[in-house]
């Protein structure tokens, strides 16, 4: 008699190195000889690894649909592929007897709970990999707690130990994801401090990959002169036992956890796990004391407490090895064969799920996980646009990024941002996440002081190794200056990508070598289109680079309209809460600046103005919104000059409508501009605006038309300039009205629509 049929139970990864992929493939060995089941490893996101074979491959939903069609009868796991659960739902409307079991991996509300959430209507089962994310999912779904099962990661344990145990030099080890924002991988720079001062011998080991290698590399290595941590890129899962054989304590930092693959792995081989706290993944597991440390999140004094205690007593090491390694003996592989069997039973046991009709299976932005392209066919399947920039700060030039991403999301295409991970752009990091694109760290600083800069090899190699990753179809690169961005605009020519380069800003101060000018023809002829954002600028990059006018693309600068439009009730508002924020009179006259602390923004041409200008309006103050290098200098000159009382330095703010609602003059001294934005956003909220001649602003606004400007640089035209405004803010108030109308002509939709466009033309270019 021929053998019954097994139920494919798909299991959807990405083929990269995690716990989660690791996991994947002891199962299918582990369910190598079982009855009724076939676990089948589903690779969702090709990135080139290799870490393990997988049975099925599918980046998008066509492919995906069509291989699960050919399964028949089975089982989904979609993991965190968000995207394959409405392939799901379409194959079930299609007849197909199809299950899904929703997965919780950690207790995270944005990356697990509330994308279950969504597709719950979907799932016949659920699991969650430790008690917590089991108890979470079954109160926030308001289910029936059968329908939940706790399955904590299975790892292969050894009956017994037969390893050694040494201190000197005491072996560290962490291996995983090298992220910042759940494994907080950063956390070991301070570790490897405190422990070259408290005097321990040891040896760090850090096995994997991530967003956050190079930047973890670097931080390391300036506070590691004996080089005792060395870096692993990957080891082959089945790799991995042997490894944690040869560690004495397991150490990790993160923020948030299932249960922890790397942990269980490593105490089943008898390391010591030295741990955060998280709520969910060590309680029940990690003994305190007494099978391992736990501390505070975040608290390395007390993990490198913990760590020279280990060092100092080679006995306990031992000790507590050996009860790390009894305490995985529940969640070994043969006892997670049986508790997963019992979920997928459980799962046949129901009758497929189909999508609520009145429900509209796409949520309001895309959940953070693996994506699908939405089709195979290049013709109808928008495809993927990588945002690169290097600059390590968030200014009006890297929020463009947002807004095209923003649009690009919209408009179907997968987007990838490329830039580095920088505390001064998480706030841009987040952002591009809750508009449906993603962030992907590239350390390729060439901007501002030579110590922050990325050395010139691996700006080339780190760019190099991302966009073959990524694989995007077209690139828009964007550089705050055209001296910038060289060697990446280099590595991409070299793999022949379609790359829109948009220069906010070319100064006429520059000029480049015959060399440099020959790399740039070199780079147009292999697929690069340059983008400028004024026709000012237009003239001078083609100058620059020795080009016509008419190669070069100008595309002005845009905002959102309705976002800054002057609304006489927010207005009102605005202006008592700001002028009782900073302790202002309600009669105080407010003149705004908006833009970096820089040079390049003339704050030092305004202040020998301020003190002329209060003393004919004594009720007159400044305010600066921004920071930047320039603000010590910039309070010194202010002191030099008596005027420090009469501004306010606001440093970066995130309300900066309700700042221009609230002011009664814009005061924008630039000595060079591409199309600034914060003039633009003056221009929509209806504010008088004082500003100078400078690059591209004279195609914006007519003097004496849309506002009054003046002569960079010229500090008497200035002082002149604004006493007169102040002097007749009802003939202002009318320009202001003529520059609400002119700015219409520079939307944020036009600019969006024309930059796609024009990515959606290259691309298409032979």
């Amino acid at each position: 008699m021929p053998s019954p049929r097994k139920i494919p139970v798909i299991v959807a990864l990405g083929d990269f190195a995690s716990g989660v992929t690791s996991w994947a493939l002891r199962l299918r060995e582990a369910f190598a000889d079982h009855p009724r089941y076939v676990i089948r490893l589903m690779n969702c996101a090709d990135t080139g690894n290799r870490i393990g074979a997988f049975d099925l491959s599918a980046t998008t939903q066509a492919r995906a649909s069509a291989l699960l069609s050919a399964c028949g009868e089975a089982i989904v796991l979609p993991n965190f592929v968000w995207d394959l659960f409405p392939v799901c739902a379409e194959r079930v409307a299609a007849g197909q007897q199809l299950r899904c079991v929703g997965f919780c991996r950690a207790d995270s509300e944005e990356e697990y709970y509330a994308p279950l959430r969504w597709y719950a209507p979907l799932c016949n089962q659920f699991a969650g990999v430790s008690p917590v994310c089991a108890a979470t999912l079954a109160e926030q779904l308001a289910l029936d707690s059968s329908r939940v099962h706790t399955l904590p990661t299975g790892v292969w344990v050894p009956q017994s130990l037969k390893r050694a145990y040494q201190t000197a030099p005491l072996r560290l080890a962490y291996g995983g994801r090298v992220v910042q924002a759940q494994k907080r991988v950063l956390d070991f720079v301070p570790l490897v401090e405190k422990l070259y001062r408290a005097g321990v011998d040891f040896r760090f080991t850090i096995v994997g990959a991530g967003r956050q290698r190079d930047e973890l590399q670097a931080a390391l290595a300036a506070v590691d002169p004996d080089k005792r941590v060395c870096f692993e890129a990957r080891r082959k899962p089945e790799a991995m036992a042997a490894f944690w054989a040869e560690q004495d304590v397991f150490v990790q930092a993160s923020a948030f956890e299932g249960t922890s693959n790397s942990m269980l792995e490593s105490m089943a081989q008898g390391a010591v796990p030295v741990v955060t706290r998280t709520e969910s993944g060590v309680d029940g597991i990690v003994h305190d004391g007494e099978n391992g440390f736990l501390v505070a999140v975040g608290d390395m004094d007390g993990m490198a407490s913990a760590i020279v205690t280990l060092a100092g007593d080679p006995e306990r090491l031992m000790r507590m090895g050996h009860a790390a390694h009894a305490a995985t003996v529940p969640y070994s592989m043969e006892a997670y064969v049986e508790k997963f069997t019992v979920l997928l039973d459980a799962a046949m046991a129901d009758s497929p799920r189909s999508w609520p009709a009145d429900c509209p299976i796409v949520p309001p932005k895309p959940f953070h996980g693996i994506r699908l392209a939405k089709d195979d066919d290049a013709g109808s399947e928008k495809g993927r646009i990588a945002i690169v920039f290097p600059s390590p700060l968030r200014g009006g030039a890297e929020d463009y990024t947002l807004r095209i991403a923003a649009g690009g999301v919209r408009a179907g295409y997968d987007v990838q941002g490329a830039f580095p991970g920088k505390t001064a752009l998480k706030g841009l990091i987040q952002d591009y996440f809750h508009v449906g694109a993603f962030h992907n760290t590239l350390e390729i600083c060439d901007v501002g002081p030579k110590a922050g800069q990325a050395p010139l090899y691996k700006r080339f190699t780190r760019t190099l190794r991302l966009l073959r990753r990524l694989r995007p179809r077209v690139v828009l690169f964007q550089l705050c200056g055209m001296q910038y961005g060289l060697v990446s605009l280099f590595a991409i020519a070299w793999l022949r990508i379609p790359t829109l380069v948009v220069f906010q800003l070319v100064r006429d101060d520059l000029s480049f070598s015959i060399l440099r000018r020959a790399i740039h023809r070199w780079m147009r002829r292999r697929g690069q289109q340059y983008v400028v954002v004024s026709q000012a600028n237009r003239r001078l990059l083609a100058r620059a680079f020795a080009m016509r006018e008419e190669d070069i693309l100008c595309i002005p600068n845009g905002v959102d309209l309705k976002r800054f439009a002057n609304n006489p009730e927010n207005r009102t508002v605005a202006r008592h809460r700001i002028r009782q924020e900073l302790g202002l009179p309600h009669d105080a006259l407010l003149c705004l600046t908006v833009g970096r602390l820089s040079p390049q923004k003339g704050h030092d041409v305004l202040v020998p103005v301020i003190p002329h200008v209060v003393a004919a309006y004594p009720n007159v103050h400044f305010l600066w919104a921004g920071d930047g290098p320039t603000e010590k200098v910039l309070r010194k000159q202010l002191e030099r000059y008596r005027a420090a009382e009469h501004v306010t330095f606001l440093g970066k703010r995130d309300d900066i409508p309700a700042l221009l609602q609230a002011a009664d003059l814009f005061v924008h001294p630039a000595r060079f501009e591409g199309q600034p934005f914060s003039l633009l956003e003056a221009m929509a909220a209806g504010l008088p605006i004082v500003s100078t001649t400078a690059s591209g602003i004279t195609e914006v606004l007519d003097h004496d038309v849309h506002g009054l400007l003046c002569r960079p640089d010229d500090i008497g035209a200035l002082r002149n300039t604004l006493l007169h405004a102040l002097g007749d803010l009802a003939r202002m108030a009318d320009l202001a009205q003529s520059a609400q109308k002119r700015v219409e002509d520079f939307s944020g939709d036009a600019m969006v629509a024309q930059t796609l466009a024009a990515l959606e033309a290259l691309a298409e270019r032979p």
